[in-house]
């Protein structure tokens, strides 16, 4: 099932309104290695960048408050949703968040009943336990799942931040690529290409099961097309296409 599927309209609490005005609106502050600042000074990047957070937050928000989930009537729903870095020199730094009501490097949604119950801030990475807690709590036991929504992980380049560009990402459109996009790419599903024709999957960059990354993307899949062609000498019918995107990516809501 795909997460677009899952999500239809939700219904907006009380609490859930305080808590995104005290932890997405009201950000005070920010913390991140030395080391990943590069040429700029913490003074620098604190107020651009705790703006550029709180755009993306609201971005992600508001795509999340128009759709509503018929799952979360039989789960209590703990989103992974949001994860803020910066990427620099090939590595991702955490960010320390200082918000009106807790800190934390994790931004976490639980809805239950189509009823967006709260936006959680922390440092816990095991979620699960703690939307547990939570359930324990204030409901007492009930079943709880626990969800990735797909980019929560969400690199931040610095210069981005300090220049021109804003937090946009450009997409290109699912009809430009030259293949049939697919959910998934497990080994053995169709795979068809209009210049090398229909084939069958054989390997992919992430395995047998052939899932995207959390941006619904793989590095390449490999397809047995068929057709005797000739590569590094020796003649074979398994082409490598690499830079493949799945449907979550094109479908993905919270972009």
């Amino acid at each position: 099932m795909k997460l677009i599927d899952i999500l239809k309209e939700l219904y907006l609490t009380t609490h859930y309104k305080d808590r995104k005005k005290e932890r997405v609106d009201n950000i005070t502050n920010i913390s991140i290695p030395k080391e990943s600042l590069g040429d700029f000074t913490l003074n620098q990047v604190k107020e651009p960048l705790i703006k550029y957070i709180q755009e993306i937050l609201n971005k992600k928000l508001i795509s999340l408050e128009s759709v509503n989930m018929s799952l979360s009537e039989t789960y209590r729903i703990g989103y992974k949703f949001f994860v803020p870095v910066i990427e620099s020199n090939n590595k991702k730094y955490p960010i320390t968040i200082t918000t009106l009501k807790g800190t934390g490097t994790y931004y976490y949604i639980i809805v239950k009943n189509n009823e967006l119950v709260t936006i959680v801030i922390s440092d816990v990475e095991d979620f699960e336990k703690e939307v547990r807690d939570h359930s324990k709590r204030n409901y007492g036991d009930e079943p709880v799942k626990i969800l990735n929504v797909p980019g929560f992980i969400y690199p931040i380049d610095l210069n981005k931040v300090m220049g021109i560009e804003g937090p946009k990402r450009e997409k290109s459109s699912s009809e430009n690529e030259p293949y049939t996009i697919r959910t998934d790419y497990r080994k053995g599903a169709d795979f068809e290409h209009e210049k090398f024709g229909k084939g069958k999957i054989v390997n992919t960059s992430t395995g047998v099961g052939g899932k995207g990354d959390a941006n619904g993307k793989l590095d390449w899949v490999e397809v047995d097309f068929g057709k005797v062609f000739v590569s590094g000498g020796k003649p074979q019918t398994v082409r490598r296409i690499p830079n493949i995107y799945t449907k979550i990516y094109f479908d993905n809501p919270f972009e």
